[in-house]
């Protein structure tokens, strides 16, 4: 049931499911240590999509604003949603 309240909220963010690997992420070790993650991404690490990324050329310019704002509301409203739980 919370997998799919997860991905109603998900598309009101209007925001795409790829379950998958998290190999090349920050948080991969989290995950090694049997941390449950998730983790939201444009795909802006692809060096041929953004070759600025975590470059010294890198600039707020270059935010997807109207993606950030759809990223935040859709971890609000996952968080609220877990919250709610009584049992884990």
């Amino acid at each position: 049931m919370i997998l799919w309240s997860l991905e109603k909220l998900w598309q009101i963010c209007h925001l795409q499911i790829s379950p998958g690997s998290i190999w090349n992420s920050d948080y991969e070790p989290f995950e090694a240590e049997g941390y449950v993650v998730a983790g939201a991404n444009d795909g802006s690490a692809d060096e041929n999509q953004n070759p600025h990324y975590q470059s010294s050329t890198d600039s707020p310019s270059l935010i997807d604003w109207n993606y950030l704002v759809s990223v935040t509301k859709m971890i609000l409203a996952t968080v609220a949603t877990a919250s709610r739980r009584t049992t884990y």
